[in-house]
């Protein structure tokens, strides 16, 4: 059963997609996508997300794994 979501907590759901949507503009516009990184945790630090957060935002948000749609980015920018 889904708990009733409340004003606040949807509030603060979406002050983190914002967060998260700026954090990932700035990444792309510097072109990090290209960069080797080990895993999703060290994306999300160089973010300052947690990386559920990142992997959620991605499948929920944009639609698609992380790593599909920087593989995507890769891709477009090559």
């Amino acid at each position: 059963m889904n708990p009733v979501r409340t004003p606040i907590a949807e509030e603060r759901d979406s002050l983190i997609n914002n967060k998260i949507l700026r954090s990932l503009e700035s990444w792309v516009l510097e072109r990090k996508f290209c960069e080797d990184y080990d895993d999703l945790d060290a994306i999300a630090r160089d973010l300052d997300i947690s990386a559920q957060q990142l992997g959620f935002f991605c499948t929920s948000v944009i639609g698609e794994r992380f790593f599909s749609w920087r593989k995507g980015l890769r891709m477009r920018y090559a």
